[in-house]
C-alpha cells in the first residue's frame, strides 16, 4: 500500500499545533529541509535544518539533523527539553552525531494506523512524503 501526503496537507496539522510558519522543501529521496522565520529584536532570520531518514526500525524511524554548529546546538538543547517532559520523553530519543529516534508507536494517535499497518519504507518527492507499508 502507498501512502502519500503532500507538503500542504502535513503543513496544516503543523501549523494548527504549533501556530508557527514553517516551510518543506525537498532536498533528496532521503532528506528534507525544515525552515522558519525567527524575530531577533530588530530584524528577521530564516533557519533551514535538513532532516534525513536514516532508518526505519519496525514502529521507530532513526533520523539525523543539520543546520550548521550554531542550529544543531540549539536544535540539541530543544530535545533535551523535549525530553524532560513526561508526555514526550517516550517518543523522541536522541542519539550522539545529531541522532534521533521516534519511537511512532509512542504517540496515541498513531497507535489505531500501526495496529493495521507496518511501515516498510519513507521517501521524499517534489513537495510529498510518500510512505510504503503492509497490511496486518
Amino acid at each position: 500500500m502507498t501512502l502519500s501526503l503532500t507538503f500542504d496537507e502535513l503543513l496544516q496539522v503543523i501549523r494548527k499545533k504549533t501556530s508557527q510558519p514553517i516551510t518543506l522543501r525537498t532536498v533528496s529521496a532521503d532528506t528534507v529541509q525544515v525552515g522558519t522565520t525567527i524575530n531577533l529584536y530588530l530584524t528577521t532570520k530564516d533557519v533551514h535544518i535538513n532532516l534525513r531518514l536514516l532508518k526505519i526500525e519496525g514502529t521507530d524511524l532513526r533520523l539525523s539533523y543539520s543546520g550548521g554548529w550554531g542550529l544543531d546546538i540549539v536544535v540539541g538543547k530543544v530535545l533535551q527539553q523535549l525530553n524532560s517532559k513526561d508526555e514526550y520523553r517516550s517518543i523522541f530519543e536522541q542519539h550522539s552525531n545529531n541522532q534521533l529516534l521516534i519511537h511512532l508507536a509512542a504517540i496515541p494517535q498513531l497507535q489505531p494506523v500501526l495496529n493495521a499497518l507496518t511501515l516498510q519504507d519513507a521517501y521524499f518527492t517534489d513537495n510529498t512524503l510518500t510512505l510504503h507499508a503492509t497490511m496486518e
